[in-house]
């Protein structure tokens, strides 16, 4: 797969807030992000460093729970 899409050279700063939430009687951490987009185009990405040991994810998405790898792509590479 080649990545077609250009990065600008224009930077900007996007806060977000983050609500982490542990439970005591389940392993599940769930995280919310709230942020106000002010960038044209974007995607914002978060990696977490976990103990995980396993290949892959179940992850939900809109009408479907996908499974994914759990290492990050290359084109996830600090630029």
């Amino acid at each position: 797969m080649t990545r077609e899409a250009g990065r600008s050279e224009e930077w900007t700063t996007l806060p977000l807030e983050t609500e982490m939430t542990v439970f005591v009687d389940n392993p599940q951490i769930r995280f919310k992000t709230r942020f106000t987009n002010t960038a044209k185009d974007h995607r914002i990405r978060l990696l977490v460093k976990t103990h995980n040991t396993r290949p892959s994810n179940d992850s939900e998405s809109i009408y479907e729970v996908v499974t994914r790898p759990n290492k990050p792509a290359a084109s996830w590479e600090k630029s």
